[in-house]
């Protein structure tokens, strides 16, 4: 009689070990999805941030090709300045504007000059139909905000 209680206490603890096992396995598991969706997220923000600054480049070459006296050499130069597109058409506000929620875009147009060669300088004569514009992307994770930014020439191509 001795024995059948050995073996029965035995295949209780083999029970208890396998359950563990089993469910640290579990945990484990769901601990790596969880991890795996959230560097999804944070990958997709960033892949739409891209998309954002290559949109907000292409809108200021937009104005630009509508009108450079009336779109771009009217803005100051090192104010911030955000896009909304109205009217079928884009326009630039002083007022942020939140895309999705979540994203801040904003571009600065300084000015470009250059030197004696006509090569684009830190300082020298100033260059009235050619701007820098620099676009930034700003968006806020769970602890912390995420900016980008890219930076373009663009010049008065078709003197209007």
């Amino acid at each position: 009689m001795n024995i059948k209680l050995q073996k029965s206490g035995f295949g209780m603890l083999e029970l208890v070990v396998g359950v563990s096992v089993l469910s640290i396995a579990l945990f484990s598991i769901a601990a790596s999805v969880q991890l795996a969706m959230k560097a999804a997220q944070q990958n997709t923000d960033s892949i739409k941030a891209n998309f954002l600054i290559e949109e907000g480049l292409e809108a200021v070459k937009t104005m630009r090709d509508r009108g450079w006296t009336n779109n771009i050499s009217t803005l100051a130069s090192g104010t911030n300045y955000y896009l909304r597109y109205n009217n079928a058409k884009w326009a630039t506000t002083t007022a942020n504007v939140l895309i999705d929620g979540i994203f801040e875009r904003k571009f600065i147009l300084t000015g470009v000059y250059r030197d004696v060669n006509g090569n684009i300088a830190s300082s020298g004569a100033a260059d009235d139909g050619t701007k820098k514009i620099t676009v930034y992307i700003s968006w806020r994770n769970k602890n912390s905000t995420t900016t980008e930014q890219m930076s373009a020439y663009i010049a008065n191509l078709f003197k209007n």
